[in-house]
């Protein structure tokens, strides 16, 4: 059975390598095969991501949500988007507020920037997420629906919390403080 290239290389390397008495450790890989990767050393900061399926209690649509969110030097950037599959209605917007209620809690809002419903785009919306752990034993991740404020309100995630909070069925919540 013929042994194809890319194996005879490395079979080929592997033999001389081991061939010319110094110890493997000692031999200089070149940056091609074993490319270094700068390590990152910007801290960063408080963040929630995730993607949810539940049933909004109140409106009984089966819901999908990704989001992301991070605040590095006091900024925070990140994006959502959201599909309700009953009623069609979906959005995609930024998240530039984060507010931690808890280490495992966090309130997040945003500007629509896309939507089946026009009206909404520029709007700020603004949910809840908690982080109930990794562990089987661990209560569930929770959601809350979306607060939606109009254009150039001065509510945001900072100054407002959806006290309806909901349970996922499926998907995983982060909240990292």
């Amino acid at each position: 059975m013929p042994v194809p290239r890319r194996t005879a290389t490395l079979l080929c390397t592997a033999a001389l390598f081991g061939c010319s008495g110094q110890p493997l450790s000692d031999v200089a890989a070149p940056d091609v095969l074993a490319p270094r990767l700068a390590a990152s050393d910007e801290p960063s900061g408080p963040s929630a991501d995730g993607h949810v399926n539940w049933i909004n209690p109140i409106t009984l649509d089966e819901v999908h949500r990704s989001f992301h969110a991070i605040e590095k030097d006091g900024v925070v950037e990140g994006n959502v988007v959201q599909h309700n599959k009953v009623s069609g209605f979906w959005y995609k917007g930024d998240i530039n507020c984060l507010r931690l209620l808890s280490p495992n809690e966090a309130v997040l809002s945003g500007p629509v920037r896309e939507s089946s419903n026009s009206a909404l785009v520029g709007q700020t919306v603004i949910f809840r997420v908690g982080d109930g752990g990794e562990g089987s034993d661990d209560p569930p991740d929770r959601t809350s629906g979306l607060n939606v404020q109009p254009v150039g309100s001065p509510i945001d995630c900072k100054t407002f919390v959806n006290p309806v909070f909901t349970p996922i069925e499926g998907g995983n919540i982060q909240v990292k403080p």
